[in-house]
């Protein structure tokens, strides 16, 4: 019987898990395992940054609706990943972390990068142990990966020191391995059939109603044209988190156009598989507060956690939704589309909730420099025309609030599943889109206009290398206004007296503004400095020629630091309480 070493057992149950790419910065303690892997066909990505990898994963799993993995030496590389652990753990996003340690037989002597690993990762992932057997090895990844699946999803810790891997004292023979699988990789259950009944009367009380697919609906989903099914019986509207509307109904859909303002108006609201949380905020504006509120979701501690459901459901979304369509099909026949007064007024306000969005615009002077919802405008028509075939991240502050909104606002946007991916970062920090980018690209195979701020920008500059050295098409556009504007936003909002400034600027020490697209030329890439609004369209289609020959582009667009996105101001007055001041 051949002696194997716990990479190999790693390796293969990750294969046997349908891991097919992982995530990695290398290191001493665990490139074993990136070999072995690699063996059994599984793409090994290397990142530049721990975090990175971890958003990549993020990004990757929720494309693919697989839990993501990431590999990370010990110490300073397990640590440099926990900014992203709590992005995953707050996002309930199921991510398996292997973690490299300082070797069994040197423990306590203050080895290389020996650190006490368990305390942090205990108190931000749903699992975490130490592997101190290979015989032990798959049992305890099985455990793993059955508590990152199943709800409440989220990050698990597998601690593995680095004899088990290198140290052939602890090679063990492969029929000792253990490899019954003790994984449950899905739980998938229907709904209690009364609550169906009620759930249904409450639906056809009105005409006046919406659904709402959360963010969570990305994980074991295998019946998505269910949704559109019922909202099309019940001629409801659809709306969906972070800009996942194209995985359930395409946009020129009556029902897609009149998502955007559904929500605030509508008598029922049905939702599913939703994290109420700051991001979501079920008891905010685009939630009717004096709505009929039917909550489904597979994590019973997520019913009603910020604003009390009249109806809570646990059970897996699209089967929940199935019956519920057959129960309904009982009670009442097919709404007639063409006698929704609802709809017709949803679709008629639709324009006018842009036109509320860029309000701003009409008094918008040709000011020297631009203002910054005139090249998102721009970037809106190209992604609409010669830019279709990209997928978008959008990362930053104000500048990802004017992308964010803009895009939002126009239902021709949402093509596909993953078309936009805004807010994945649920810790509130930003330069996340680094990393996700590359996990978005890899997963979905289409390029990726990766929008950001020049302050988020340098958070980690290195991944543009990980797209040079995977030829992934990726074009950065950057809002450049040489300011860390949305901080000094939330300060102009109360501190009208003081230096807003300071610590905000993003200046050469002479006053002038960085060339951030002459970066590109470190990777072999295009880099593009934009002034003018005619420039912006030509200017991505040159970035974008060259990102699909495999050479990452840069376009850098110069707008005006002296205006602030509604929504900041908003945020700004939110977090310090200011009220209606």
């Amino acid at each position: 019987m051949a002696k194997i070493d716990g990479s190999v057992i790693v390796a293969k149950v990750l294969k046997d898990q349908g891991v097919d790419c992982v995530f990695t910065l290398t290191g001493g303690h665990v490139f074993r395992i990136l070999q072995e892997c690699q063996k059994l066909g599984i793409k090994v990505v290397d990142v530049r940054h721990e975090t990175a990898a971890v958003h990549a994963a993020m990004a990757y799993g929720r494309a693919t609706g697989k839990m993501g993995v990431v590999i990370l030496t010990a110490g300073p590389g397990v640590m440099s990943g926990y900014t992203a652990f709590h992005d995953a753990s707050l996002g309930r996003m199921p991510i398996l972390i292997l973690g490299g340690a300082a070797p069994l037989r040197l423990r306590g002597t203050r080895a290389m990068q020996e650190i006490d690993q368990m305390t942090p990762m205990n108190a931000v992932c749903k699992f975490a142990a130490t592997v101190t057997d290979n015989k032990l090895m798959a049992r305890t990844l099985y455990n793993a990966i059955r508590e990152a699946n199943v709800p409440p999803r989220g990050p698990v810790f597998v601690e593995i020191p680095a004899d088990l891997l290198v140290d052939d004292s602890y090679l063990i023979d492969e029929k000792d391995a253990d490899w019954d699988t003790y994984a449950v990789s899905c739980i998938r259950c229907g709904a209690d059939p009364d609550k169906l009944v009620a759930a249904a009367s409450m639906l056809l009380e009105t005409e006046n109603g919406a659904l709402y697919m959360g963010e969570q609906m990305s994980y074991q989903l295998r019946d998505p044209g269910v949704f559109k099914e019922l909202a099309e019986y019940l001629q409801f509207p659809i709306a969906a988190a972070s800009g996942d509307l194209g995985a359930y109904i395409e946009p020129e859909h009556p029902l897609a156009y009149g998502s955007l303002a559904a929500g605030g108006m509508a008598e029922v609201i049905l939702v599913f598989n939703a994290t109420d949380d700051y991001v979501l905020n079920l008891n905010g504006p685009a939630f009717n507060s004096d709505a009929t509120l039917i909550e489904v979701n597979e994590d019973p501690n997520e019913l009603s956690f910020g604003r009390p459901a009249t109806l809570g459901i646990v059970g897996t979304p699209d089967i929940v939704a199935r019956q519920l369509l057959d129960v309904i099909k009982t009670m009442a026949e097919p709404r007639n589309p063409d006698e929704s007064d609802w709809v017709e007024m949803l679709q008629e306000m639709t324009p006018n909730v842009y036109d509320m969005a860029t309000a701003e615009l009409e008094d918008v002077e040709d000011d020297e420099i631009m203002h910054p919802m005139v090249a998102v405008v721009e970037i809106a028509e190209f992604l609409a025309g010669d830019g279709a075939d990209c997928n978008i991240i959008s990362d930053g502050g104000d500048w990802c609030t004017y992308v964010g909104t803009i895009l939002a606002m126009q239902m021709r946007h949402f093509t596909r599943p993953n078309r936009l991916v805004v807010g994945q970062n649920k810790l509130g920090g930003v330069g996340w889109g680094a990393g996700a980018t590359t996990g978005l690209a890899l997963a979905t195979g289409h390029p990726i206009l990766f929008s950001m701020g020049d302050g988020s920008l340098c958070e980690y500059l290195g991944e543009f290398f990980t797209y040079a050295k995977f030829g992934l098409p990726v074009v950065c556009v950057i809002g450049d206004n040489s300011s860390w504007n949305m901080i000094r936003t939330f300060a102009d909002a109360k501190y009208t007296d003081e230096d807003n400034l300071i610590a905000c600027r993003l200046l050469a020490a002479d006053g002038s503004a960085f060339h951030y697209e002459e970066l590109a030329k470190a990777w072999g890439g295009l880099g593009i400095y934009v002034e003018k609004k005619e420039d912006i369209i030509p200017a991505l289609n040159k970035a974008l020629a060259a990102a699909k020959e495999g050479k990452p582009s840069i376009v850098d667009i110069r707008v005006n630091d002296n205006i602030a996105p509604s929504a900041s101001v908003g945020m700004a007055y939110d977090l310090y309480g200011l009220g209606n001041e």
